[in-house]
């Protein structure tokens, strides 16, 4: 993860990693696992949106959690977690 990255994440309101004491740092691989739901309004637009993830690293072959991701909103034209992960 680039440090580009790692502001673009850390400014996400939806973003919130765990472990302060443990910052999230350019390098970290990180893997997420997103789970979304979404009612349409129209074909070009949603009446609502709700992403939710729990983001892990691995070490020594195990997945630890480090970070949440929880995403609400009604009328969209996108959802801004998927197209930012």
């Amino acid at each position: 993860m680039s440090l580009n990255a790692v502001d673009v994440l850390r400014s996400k309101e939806w973003f919130d990693w765990d472990n302060d004491a443990k910052p999230l740092l350019p390098g970290t691989k990180l893997i997420f696992r997103i789970q979304t739901e979404v009612a349409y309004k129209n074909k070009a637009t949603y009446s609502s949106v709700e992403s939710l993830a729990r983001s892990t690293f691995t070490t020594n072959s195990r997945l630890i959690p480090v970070a949440t991701v929880d995403y609400t909103d009604g009328v969209s034209v996108g959802n801004p977690v998927t197209h930012t992960l």
